[in-house]
């Protein structure tokens, strides 16, 4: 009995080591497979990250250079458009200085003419004072040739009283020396 006593704890010893090396072994390969896993979620995350940070690189480059393109065309359209408005500014400046000119050229047309204007009434007045003269002088003549005529026809008849009367004094000078012979 007394071996009774050592051989069942030796035995159970013996089993509980068995099962506990076991455990052991086993506890062991569960926690280096759990290191193991925890190394390969690390490592994939690193990757992943690295990954990650690699595209954000790659999407900042594209980003930039997008952004470099975007803003080269903006300064080309800003240019486009400067120039647009100041190639328009020198247009309009070109037609302002057309019409200040056209509307210089006017005003001097418009004087010319109000002075062509003045003229041509003083000439009309000249001509209306003119013909207004000529119309007295035609009166006038007509006037003159009546008067002429009245005068020769009063001339005629002076001459023809003058003859008239040398005649009677004739005739009677003739009667007076018949008379008196």
């Amino acid at each position: 009995m007394k071996k009774a006593y050592i051989i069942f704890p030796l035995i159970g010893l013996l089993v509980f080591a068995g099962l506990y090396i076991k455990e052991k072994s086993e506890i062991h390969s569960r926690e280096e497979a759990k290191q193991q896993q925890i190394k390969k979620e690390k490592e994939d995350k690193l990757k992943k990250e690295a990954d990650a940070r690699q595209k954000a690189y790659e999407d900042a480059v594209a980003l930039t250079e997008k952004r470099k393109k975007e803003k080269d065309a903006k300064d080309a359209k800003d240019k486009a458009d400067r120039e647009a408005k100041q190639a328009l500014a020198d247009t309009r400046d070109k037609a302002y200085r057309e019409k200040e000119r056209q509307n210089s050229v006017i005003r001097r047309l418009e004087d010319e003419i109000r002075m062509e204007k003045e003229s041509v009434a003083k000439v009309k007045e000249q001509i209306k004072a003119q013909i207004a003269e000529i119309e007295f002088q035609l009166q006038y003549v007509k006037k003159a040739e009546a008067n002429q005529k009245s005068f020769d026809q009063l001339l005629a008849k002076i001459e023809a009283a003058d003859k008239a009367r040398e005649a009677a004094e004739k005739a009677a000078a003739d009667a007076a020396k018949t008379k008196s012979s």
